[in-house]
């Protein structure tokens, strides 16, 4: 392979991965948003707070 083909190798293979990436399915089960929204709540409540930030 000639030095000009190798970058666009190169690019073609990341979109393939990146492709392949996205149509992976999901690493767990579907989740409805207000469960979703219930665990970030829960994550900020445990969540020390921070000196200075908005609450």
């Amino acid at each position: 392979m000639s030095e000009p083909e190798e970058p666009q190798r190169s690019r073609d293979e990341a979109d393939i991965a990146e492709a392949q990436a996205r149509t992976a399915a999901p690493a767990g089960p579907a989740l409805p948003h207000d469960d979703f929204m219930a665990l970030l709540e829960a994550e900020d409540r445990d969540r020390p707070e921070i000196p200075g930030a908005i609450p």
